[in-house]
């Protein structure tokens, strides 16, 4: 039924001068296919809505288009294309001025150096992400983000740096036995 809806809505936004609602329903179309798992299929509807919102100055849309785009890549396909939307998407937020989505989305271009060993590259979004994090009170991002941090330090032998990365966030924050900070810091430790 969803899928019903979704295919009316891009039908009529094709026949329109609308780019902006055109894309919108594209980019929800490309949620269905990817909930119905044609993750290919996804990737086409999300490029189709990119095209479409390019032509609009609704930055906001493009940077959510970009991380979905990001999302699936990360999720399904292995390559680098999701660091590269991750990072049009984060500059896409910048320039809507939204900050929960620029530090949520500086984690992830973090995480996502991580993965390339971009150390960094890792460490400039991480912090990033949490300094803008801090007045939103987002405590699941501040631990999290000074878990990857340690996580990159203890990567490349930076046990002490990487033990000073977690104490203050155990201090700061309730933080339950058994989550990755743990983990980083036992690791720290044994080094």
């Amino acid at each position: 039924a969803g899928d019903t809806l979704i295919s009316k809505s891009v039908d009529y936004y094709s026949k329109t001068n609308d780019h902006r609602e055109y894309a919108r329903a594209l980019m929800y179309y490309g949620v269905v296919k990817f909930d119905s798992n044609d993750f290919v299929g996804s990737i086409e509807q999300y490029k189709k809505a990119e095209e479409q919102a390019l032509k609009t100055t609704d930055w906001y849309l493009l940077g959510l288009i970009n991380s979905r785009i990001g999302y699936v890549y990360s999720n399904v396909f292995d390559n680098d294309e999701n660091m590269a939307r991750d990072m049009a998407a984060l500059a896409y937020y910048r320039k809507a001025g939204k900050a929960d989505n620029v530090y949520k989305t500086s984690l992830l271009t973090g995480c996502d150096c991580i993965v390339s060993k971009q150390w960094d590259s890792a460490l400039f979004y991480l912090n990033e992400a949490e300094r803008m994090a801090a007045p939103f009170k987002d405590t699941l991002t501040l631990v999290y983000c000074s878990s990857m941090k340690a996580d990159a330090l203890n990567a490349q032998q930076q046990y002490r740096r990487a033990i000073s990365q977690c104490l203050p966030t155990m201090d700061s924050f309730q933080v339950n036995p058994g989550e990755d900070i743990y983990y980083q810091l036992s690791f720290a430790y044994a080094k």
